[in-house]
C-alpha cells in the first residue's frame, strides 16, 4: 500500500477542490470492508447533507433566464440546393422518428421528447431527462 500527500488543488468538473491529504491502496479490495462500514454509518447521511446544501446554494439562481432550443433532426445541402427550395418540396430530415425532439441549451442535449400541440400551439412533452447534476 504506498502513501499519497496531496495537497494540490485539482479541477473535477469545471469545480476547482482543494485534495486532502489520502491513502492509496495498490491491491485490489484492499481497505474496502472500512469504507463500506464507515460508508453504511454515516456517509449515507453525509452524501444526502451535501446534496440538498448543494440545492440550497443553487436555489439563489433560479431567476436566471436560459435560451433552450427544440430540435426535431438536421439535414446537409449544397448551396444550389438550397436556392432551389419552393413550396412543396419534401426535404429528407436527419433524426428521430416523427413527432420526436430534442430540447437543448447550446450544443448539449437536457431532455427528449415528443412534440405535442396545445391549444394550437407547439409543445415538447418530456419522456427523458440527460442532466448531469
Amino acid at each position: 500500500m504506498g502513501s499519497k500527500n496531496v495537497g494540490e488543488n485539482r479541477t473535477l468538473n469545471g469545480w476547482n477542490r482543494r485534495t486532502a491529504n489520502f491513502e492509496e491502496d495498490t491491491a485490489i479490495g484492499e481497505g474496502q470492508d472500512e469504507y463500506h462500514e464507515s460508508f453504511e454509518q454515516g456517509g449515507k447521511a453525509e452524501l444526502s447533507e451535501r446534496a440538498h446544501t448543494s440545492d440550497d446554494a443553487l436555489d439563489r439562481f433560479d431567476d436566471i433566464t436560459l435560451a433552450l432550443t427544440v430540435r426535431c433532426g438536421s439535414l446537409r445541402i449544397t448551396l444550389a440546393e438550397l436556392r432551389s427550395l419552393a413550396p412543396g418540396v419534401v426535404l429528407d430530415v436527419e433524426g428521430p422518428a416523427p413527432g420526436l425532439a430534442s430540447l437543448y441549451y447550446d450544443d448539449r442535449v437536457v431532455a427528449d421528447g415528443e412534440l405535442v400541440d396545445i391549444k394550437g400551439r407547439l409543445g415538447l412533452q418530456i419522456t427523458r431527462m440527460d442532466v448531469k447534476r
